[in-house]
């Protein structure tokens, strides 16, 4: 595990994403019975966005749920469909791609504030909830290799541990 300062150790932090990854360190190593686009079938017509929201966030004020967590939400619903995959069952592939994506059009601390770390919540609740398939996060997944989704973990970890 990487060396930490002591305010990540405090907040629970591991620098490294592949330290933060259960038993999966990478999409190759998911056996095809779990991987999320075998459930595509079963996720059709469903917004688990909304699942999301109305679970954990239904306390938000309006506004927030509008600007910061509505427009991640359409951004990410609308980049998953022209991958032709359901909003909650994206791969590390689709990830990097939308935050390499995103980076090229506004800055890094919008990514974050807006988008990162919105997606990044919605699948870290899916792995972690009893009702969905998810045994792994793609959005910490990517961040395993060098890219934008490293770019944007390094980022998280340096907001974190201030």
């Amino acid at each position: 595990m990487a060396t930490l300062n002591s305010g990540a150790r405090k907040k629970g932090i591991r620098k490294e994403p592949l330290d933060n990854l259960g038993v999966f360190k990478s999409i190759e190593e998911v056996p095809e019975l779990y991987h999320l686009s075998t459930h595509s079938r079963e996720y059709e017509d469903r917004d688990v966005w909304a699942e999301w929201m109305t679970d954990e966030k239904d306390g938000l004020a309006e506004s927030t749920r509008k600007y910061k967590y509505g427009r991640a939400e359409k951004l990410w619903k609308s980049h998953m469909e022209n991958r032709g995959r359901h909003h909650a069952l994206a791969n590390p592939s689709d990830v990097e791609s939308f935050l390499a994506d995103q980076l090229d059009q506004v800055q890094k601390e919008t990514v974050w504030n807006n988008r990162y770390d919105q997606i990044y919540q919605f699948y870290d609740w899916l792995t972690f909830h009893a009702d969905y398939p998810h045994v792994y996060n793609p959005v910490l997944m990517a961040a395993v290799n060098r890219g934008a989704a490293r770019e944007m973990w390094d980022y998280r970890v340096q907001k974190l541990i201030k």
